[in-house]
């Protein structure tokens, strides 16, 4: 386990914990950004479980958003996989507009064959 991955291990419960406390305040940032270190490293799978605990009405943009920095980040294939893997319709859609986006960017239309 490399140095950044420890790291955003021992930030997820604490940026998590944040959450809960301000979410009663207001919409949070905490959690977009430990999301979005995820996908930079390829942890899709992380960047869903973290989601996973984030309330419906506040991971509209965050399914679409991780989806798309996939994409960005190199991880075409494992964007897609987690995109079709989600059992909730909404989600999944959501993620596949985000891959979708993604692709149709100029600065990806090499991501396309990956």
């Amino acid at each position: 386990m490399n140095e950044a991955t420890r790291s955003l291990a021992e930030a997820e419960p604490i940026a998590l914990a944040a959450y809960r406390t301000i979410r009663q305040h207001g919409r949070t940032q905490v959690v977009q950004n430990l999301v979005e270190l995820e996908v930079e490293l390829g942890d899709i799978d992380g960047a869903s479980s973290t989601l996973g605990q984030v309330e419906d009405d506040e991971k509209m943009n965050e399914v679409q958003n991780v989806a798309r920095a996939a994409v960005v980040n190199g991880h075409k294939k494992k964007a897609l996989a987690w995109a079709t893997s989600l059992i909730s319709p909404h989600d999944r859609a959501l993620a596949l507009i985000g891959i979708a986006g993604a692709l149709l960017s100029p600065v990806q239309s090499t991501a396309i064959g990956r």
